[in-house]
Parts: structure tokens; sequence; C-alpha cells
């Protein structure tokens, strides 16, 4: 956070963010000039992402910090899991894209990635192992991961779904990956919905929502990032994968092992 930088509330207006103007005249009796408020820009990608192992975490950049437009970045620490929470058309997708790339880039092993309405069963392998799941309140089958999930600290599943039906549905296996407590809330998510991963109220944004943009949730601590795009990579059908389920119709093209 930048020093003298604020959010400005007026009654019937959006909030939106001030940067306090400096004293005119310093001790040695020089002008200081005000500082500027950079913008954050309508788009943002990047071709690779990137990351880094930090200790028991991997640290992937995801995108870019509204508070001071740093890299956004979202930790995830070993034997946890992240949910990416929101409504169709917020960014799930592009979300999951560029955490699938920035994990690549940071950590050897293999990724899964989940084409199918099954998630049957996952392939065991001795290194990192990331599971990539889209739309996962509609896919089913997954005792073997839940199997998983419990004794295996190289495990790391990452699952995109909707909150009303993260809400409802009490028995689904995405329910599990809330106990991490490791999410991007998509800001199109309603007011509301912030309980089913914060303990309280976010803070107030000071821009407006749209896709994309989200509060990374992670060891208790939030920030406000905008999701950057991938760009040469835009599917994650184009990720170097493993599939898991070969039974089912393909939701994407053919998959292929990590290297």
């Amino acid at each position: 956070m930048i020093p003298g930088r604020g959010t400005l509330y007026c009654h019937g207006a959006q909030a939106r963010e001030i940067q306090i103007r400096p004293t005119v005249g310093s001790p040695a009796g020089q002008h200081i000039a005000p500082p500027t408020i950079s913008k954050l820009p309508d788009n943002v990608g990047w071709t690779t992402g990137g990351g880094e192992r930090k200790g028991s975490s991997t640290i992937l950049d995801i995108g870019i910090t509204v508070d001071d437009l740093s890299i956004g970045t979202c930790e995830i620490r070993d034997g946890r899991h992240l949910l990416v929470i929101g409504p169709s058309g917020s960014g799930r997708t592009t979300a999951l894209r560029t955490i699938t790339n920035s994990w690549k880039h940071a950590r050897a092993g293999v990724i899964t990635v989940v084409t199918g309405r099954c998630v049957g069963e996952i392939p065991m392998v001795d290194s990192p192992h990331l599971v990539v799941v889209d739309d996962a309140d509609h896919v089913h089958g997954a005792e073997d991961l839940l199997h998983r999930l419990h004794s295996a600290e190289d495990l790391t599943v990452v699952a995109a779904v909707d909150p009303l039906s993260l809400r409802i549905s009490f028995d689904h296996w995405t329910q599990q990956l809330r106990k991490s407590q490791t999410a991007l809330l998509m800001t199109e998510c309603s007011v509301s919905d912030s309980d089913l991963m914060h303990p309280g109220r976010l803070p107030p944004q000071s821009i407006e929502s749209r896709p994309g943009l989200a509060w990374v949730i992670s060891g208790g601590a939030t920030t406000l990032v905008q999701i950057a795009a991938m760009l040469g990579e835009c599917h994650l059908s184009q990720i170097p994968l493993i599939s898991s389920d070969s039974t089912t119709p393909s939701l994407s093209s053919p998959a292929h092992q990590l290297v």
C-alpha cells in the first residue's frame, strides 16, 4: 500500500481511489509535486506467467494489484488447494489458464486437467501434481481424488465453481477444498458470497466489478487483483497436460504429458 492513498466515499457515488496531496514546501523549502495515481489497464496479459517456490509454498504471478499496480500473486501452500469462485462470465476459466501457466513455470512435475463430467482415477506420480477442474460443481466421481487429498502432500487441486452451487451443495467434493481457505473470489459474485471463504466483510472496492477482477484470499489476507489473460496459450487444452478422463466426451482438444 502506498502512503497517503485512500478511498473516497460520497453518498450516492461510486467509491474512488485518491492520493492525498503533500504539503506545499518540504523542510528544505522545496516544493513536492503531488504524486499521480496510475490507472489499472483495461487489459492485462503476458505470454509466460511466472512464479517461484518459497519455503513450503508456491507463489504464482497471476495479474496486477489494484492498490499499486505491482505484480499480483497467489500463494498456495503445500497440501493446500485453491477455489476460483464466480458466476459464469466472471473470468473463472481465464484465471485457471493463468494459474496453470504460472504453476508450470514455478514447479516441475505433472499437471492433470479434468476434461469431462467425471473426475475418474487420478494418475499416481512421484512428483508435484496439479489437478485443474473447470466447472467443478458439475463434475462428479471424485472419490479417488478425495482419498488422495488427505494422503498426498504433493497434490494440489485448483477448481472453478459457481458460488451458489458451492453454498447449497453440502455433500459435493468441492466442499473439502474450502478447508484450505485459499481462493480467488471474482468480484462479480454478490457481496454476501464473501462469507464462503472469508470471515467477515471484504474491504470496500475502489473500482467497479468487471470480469477478471478478483479478491485473492490466502492466509487470512485479501488483495484485489486484475487477473492477467495468457497470450499465446489461451486454452487449458494448449497447456501440456495429462488427461484424467478418457472415457467421457472431451470438452477440449487432446492433452499431453508435461515435460
